[in-house]
Order: C-alpha cells, then sequence, then structure tokens
C-alpha cells in the first residue's frame, strides 16, 4: 500500500525508514564487492581476467546507480558492419 502523508502512520514510517536503511546497507555491501573486484583486477595474472573483473564491477556500480554500465552500452551498440 502506498501512503500519504494523510494517512502514513508513525509505524508505517518508521517501517519505511528501516526498509530504507536496509536498502542503503545493501547498495554499500555491493559497491564494497566493487571494489573487491577492482583489486582482484589489479592482482590477475591474464589481461582478459582484468579485463572480466573491472568490467563486473563497473556494472555492479552503474546498476546500482542506475545509469548503463560499458557491458550494457557495448550490448545496445549496433554492430559494425565490415
Amino acid at each position: 500500500m502506498r501512503h500519504t502523508a494523510d494517512t502514513i502512520t508513525d509505524d508505517d514510517l518508521d517501517a519505511l525508514y528501516a526498509r530504507a536503511d536496509r536498502a542503503e546497507a545493501a547498495i554499500a555491501r555491493v559497491r564494497g564487492v566493487a571494489t573487491q573486484l577492482e583489486e582482484f583486477a589489479e592482482n590477475a595474472l591474464r589481461v582478459d581476467d582484468q579485463k572480466l573483473y573491472r568490467t563486473i564491477a563497473s556494472d555492479l556500480r552503474a546498476k546500482v546507480d542506475d545509469v548503463p554500465g560499458p557491458a550494457a552500452t557495448e550490448a545496445t551498440e549496433p554492430a559494425e558492419q565490415h
């Protein structure tokens, strides 16, 4: 149910704040995973692995921030014609 300022109770408002706090904590954890992936990329032996880890990290951040990441952009760009 969507509440309005006139219909929301204190308990409902508290529940919404708790939900927002949990969502912010989850976003922080996802950003932490993205940072770990970038650290893995620094230590990866293969260049392909480095690119993969960086792309995944970038995509995670893009999804959290609701902007297209490099993989999404590449997937939607028209293929080059030869």
